[in-house]
């Protein structure tokens, strides 16, 4: 009984022997260690004699690219644009590419690499007549390398994943993503965009005698719509809105012939875009949702559809009084001949008048010297400007949902002596207990706080008594 028990122990480790080298033998072998520079080389060909490069047997379907005279070509129904950069990423594949490392020398189960049968098989075509088959596996477990084997070859490598994406890739992945005409985004003159609220905001760039009037702003375009009184862009976010469209990029080519556009919302575009340069205009329209991160677009006046990151259209989205200066009526006092301000049923009149002082030596220029008076009263310069500076410093909170039924409290009448408009006049009316109505040369379109009128009236009491404004 002994002897038979040790006689099953024998047979019992003399069988595990056998699974154990059996596993040992059939399992993914780590090749050598090479030295840098000296990775198995799986393809060398000359790039200008690559005729001819097709993938094969995969999920994605058949994908030919083929030179055509100087250029390449894609099996696609119509002709379409090929991202060079990409195009030169497959062509390496099959010019010059190099192993991560030998994984098996002689496998016996091609299944456990996902090559029997491959996930996709990559063919090079030269015009030599050489051709090069590459068959492509999973993923490694890594993770970032696939496995590959070589026709003609018996080992299986691994190659780096982005290979492995390479022979995946679809008549989508290879094309030019580019939006022609460009627009450069230094040199933009007009932009208009309706906003999804039916908005239709109308920026342009300042002409030369514009970009010289303090009263449109102090950067370098003007917003005329969507107010009736134009008003200059600010120059601390005219940068978002000016270049958004120039940063405009497809997605995911959807459709180069849609159908019926209402499938995509573009029957009706909530949103659309036209953007100029010094050379070129382009259009766009926005429609529905293809995904929470994406909406579908087109460019007017062509067929295809496309998608595009909805980050990308966050510029669309900005309020037009977010985007421009909030003075209600600001000009430089050198452009001012005479102010009447008019408040409590009395109007006050502030003048200002030039006189040149002869320059002291010779060669500089003659000084302006202004004299600066309150109802015929001389006033101290500093005290007199800092009164002005709280007259142009009044800000627009909002816009006006209607105008005041009521009479102005305030009225400021601006003689100017340059401008198309020698003459300004600026009313404010009660709206309610907290704003006054902002009428600009009869135009109702915004409201300002009444404590922005406060320091104006504190400092000219301040003058009308004698005194002088210390801060």
């Amino acid at each position: 009984m002994r002897r038979r028990w040790w006689f099953l122990v024998a047979v019992v480790a003399a069988l595990g022997c056998l699974i154990g080298g059996y596993l040992y033998l059939s399992r993914p072998k780590p090749g050598p260690a090479y030295e840098t520079g000296g990775k198995p080389e799986l393809s060398r060909m000359d790039k200008e004699k690559l005729l001819k490069m097709v993938l094969s047997g995969r999920k994605e379907g058949t994908l030919i690219v083929e030179r055509k005279g100087d250029g390449w070509t894609l099996n696609t129904p119509d002709p379409v644009a090929i991202d060079a950069a990409r195009l030169d990423d497959l062509i390496y594949d099959f010019t010059a590419l190099l192993a991560e490392r030998v994984i098996d020398e002689s496998p016996t189960d091609l299944g456990q690499y996902g090559l029997s049968p491959p996930k996709a098989v990559a063919e090079g075509t030269s015009s030599d007549g050489t051709v090069k088959t590459l068959s492509l596996g999973d993923r490694t477990p890594a993770g970032n390398t696939y496995y590959l084997q070589v026709k003609g070859d018996p080992k299986v490598y691994t190659v780096w994943m982005n290979v492995g994406e390479h022979f995946h890739w679809t008549a989508a992945d290879l094309r030019d993503k580019t939006i022609a005409p460009a627009i450069n985004a230094e040199e933009i003159t007009s932009l208009v965009m309706r906003q999804r609220n039916g908005t239709v905001v109308e920026i342009k760039e300042k002409t030369t005698a514009e970009a010289g009037d303090l009263r449109l702003g102090f950067g370098k375009y003007l917003m005329t719509r969507p107010w009736k009184s134009p008003r200059g862009v600010k120059s601390d976010t005219q940068d978002a809105v000016i270049r958004g469209p120039s940063g405009i990029a497809i997605a995911d080519f959807v459709d180069d012939k849609p159908g019926d556009l209402s499938r995509y919302g573009l029957d009706r575009p909530w949103g659309e875009v036209r953007v100029s340069d010094k050379a070129n205009t382009i259009g766009f329209l926005f429609g529905g949702d293809m995904t929470p991160e994406k909406v579908y677009f087109m460019i007017r006046g062509r067929p295809g559809l496309y998608s595009v990151e909805k980050s990308l259209l966050a510029f669309m989205d900005q309020k037009p009084l977010d985007m421009v200066e909030r003075f209600a009526f600001i000009v430089s006092i050198d452009d001012v001949d005479r102010i009447d301000f008019t408040a409590g049923g009395k109007t006050h009149v502030m003048t200002m008048s030039r006189a040149a002082k002869k320059a002291e030596t010779e060669g500089q220029e003659d000084e302006i010297v202004t004299t600066f008076t309150l109802d015929g009263k001389v006033v101290e310069d500093s005290s007199f400007r800092k009164l002005y500076q709280s007259l142009i410093g009044v800000q627009i909170a909002g816009e006006a949902p209607k105008a005041s039924a009521a009479a102005p409290e305030i009225i400021e009448r601006f003689i100017l002596n340059k401008g198309s408009e020698r003459e300004v006049r600026v009313a404010f009316a009660p709206y309610d207990r907290d704003f006054y109505t902002v009428t600009l040369n009869g135009k109702t379109e915004f409201v300002a706080e009444r404590g922005m009128l406060a320091p104006v009236l504190q400092k000219l009491d301040i003058l009308l008594n004698g005194g002088t404004i210390e801060n």
